[in-house]
């Protein structure tokens, strides 16, 4: 079963609600001279969004391999490693990492961010969870089509947010 109708439309849902919120966000924010808003960031949620990105460009890269060598299990567990944490055997430690605005028990990064920031992150990794989930039963080019359509998760959130030292 496929779960991708269902998914676009919680992050359409997710995009609607803290669209309004996020508009509140965008007043106060600050911005680079490129454009894009700036997320002032302590030195612990600087190393915690480092180790993030390379974990998940550690993962993009298994499951880029994955797909070349038609290795499904290889593919799910790579996508499973980036879904929402506690869905698979990801490096996380369930605090708030890209699934919500957490409950305070990590650096404050997520409950701090903005919300347009969240809907990235967790359309990132629902998407991932849809590809571990049909990587056994769909055909492989489909897969490889809605991870390629997933990147653009990270590509809007990069072209969007940028990082600087918190003062």
């Amino acid at each position: 079963m496929k779960l991708v109708p269902q998914i676009a439309l919680s992050v359409g849902f997710l995009s609607l609600v803290y669209g309004i919120a996020w508009s509140q966000d965008a007043k106060e924010a600050k911005y680079a001279d490129d454009g894009r808003q700036i997320l002032e960031l302590t030195a612990a949620q600087r190393t915690h969004v480092k180790e993030e990105m390379r974990n998940f460009l550690t993962g993009i890269q298994a499951m880029t391999e994955a797909f070349a060598e038609e290795d499904r299990n290889a593919l799910k567990e790579a996508a499973l490693s980036m879904g929402p944490k506690g869905m698979g055997p990801g490096k996380g430690k369930g605090m708030g990492q890209g699934m919500g605005k957490g409950t305070g028990q990590g650096n404050g990064l997520m409950r701090n961010a903005p919300d347009q920031f969240h809907i990235y992150g967790q359309g990132l990794r629902w998407g991932f969870m849809n590809i571990a989930q049909r990587a056994n039963t769909d055909d492989l080019k489909s897969l490889q089509k809605d991870f390629a359509e997933n990147l653009t998760n990270c590509s809007n959130c990069h072209a969007t947010y940028t990082a600087r030292d918190k003062p």
